[in-house]
């Protein structure tokens, strides 16, 4: 069987700064820190327990737009926010809290 090709995705500035802050890794400069990023990002799993949160569905439509799918992927601590191919923001796994649901999200194993 082919290598199937893994599908690209675009980072916008606003995760790769909430990815900075939020994971304090000590990166020499921003292009290791993208490079870390993007190895995590792709090193993650698709996680579709997100979409059955309501609250966080709506506050992310109100925060990146109702137009477009999201996807949440899940990896290294770390749950990433993508709509339409591109990463819109990173939270951490084991610390926030989405919406106001108090429950957190499972590890998936």
């Amino acid at each position: 069987m082919a290598d199937q090709k893994k599908k690209k995705y675009y980072f916008t500035n606003h995760a790769i700064d909430r990815f900075s802050e939020r994971f304090k890794e000590k990166f020499k400069d921003r292009s290791i820190m993208v490079s870390q990023l993007a190895r995590e990002f792709y090193d993650s799993k698709p996680n579709k327990s997100f979409l059955n949160n309501t609250r966080f569905l709506v506050h992310l439509g109100e925060q990146y737009g109702y137009n477009g799918d999201f996807e949440f992927r899940v990896g290294h601590g770390k749950v990433f926010v993508c709509r339409d191919s591109t990463l819109v923001t990173v939270y951490p796994q084991d610390t926030s809290r989405f919406g106001e649901n108090s429950s957190r999200f499972k590890v998936k194993k």
